[in-house]
């Protein structure tokens, strides 16, 4: 029974975590705007460059990355189960995604998820990295190359021999969330430009 609370009590703080809308409290503290009533209306590191250029977008991206590896990492620190530390993994996205102080209206989640990903498996990012780089180089897309780098992870997740049940199901299950997300970019990306 105790050992089912802390493993409840960590899934919950890895969401409170995930729900520290960054991108928000920099725009707001620096210049007294909502960041939601700007470009696409997203907390995440992206639109924050839109209104605080690259300062907004590196603070932004390196503290989301900071709050999912302490999300993990206490997890993993406090020797919990793989399965409750993936579940602290899609929490701390998730929360991320639908801060529950923001209306339920958040980030994309990619910076958030490199950062855990980074705790499970740095094979991981390094393998989302190198195909979204690769991929913007070629068509200068962001969000198009982010993805796609996302899919490919989810493909080689599934054909690798040697992953646990655990970290593909945190992986298919937080890439999903991101890739739903993103789910009004695909349709202007690929349906109206």
């Amino acid at each position: 029974m105790f050992d089912f609370l802390i493993s409840s009590l960590l899934i919950a703080f890895a969401y409170v975590l995930g729900s520290f809308a960054t991108g928000y409290h920099l725009v707001w503290w620096k210049t007294k705007r909502d960041i939601r009533c700007h470009g696409s209306g997203s907390i995440g590191a992206t639109n924050v460059s839109r209104v605080m250029g690259k300062f907004g977008f590196f603070t932004t991206l390196v503290i989301d990355c900071l709050k999912a590896i302490l999300a993990v990492g206490i997890c993993q620190i406090l020797q919990q189960s793989d399965m409750v530390i993936s579940m602290a993994l899609i929490a701390v996205i998730a929360g991320h995604i639908w801060p529950f102080y923001l209306n339920f209206k958040g980030g994309k989640g990619i910076a958030v998820a490199l950062g855990a990903f980074l705790m499970v498996d740095i094979y991981i990012v390094v393998f989302i990295v190198s195909v979204s780089a690769l991929v913007f180089l070629i068509t200068r897309r962001f969000t198009l190359s982010w993805l796609l780098g996302v899919i490919a992870l989810l493909i080689s997740i599934v054909v690798k021999d040697n992953q646990s049940l655990s970290v593909i199901f945190s992986v298919f299950f937080s890439s999903t969330l991101i890739i739903y997300a993103h789910r009004d970019n695909i349709l202007d990306e690929f349906f109206f430009e």
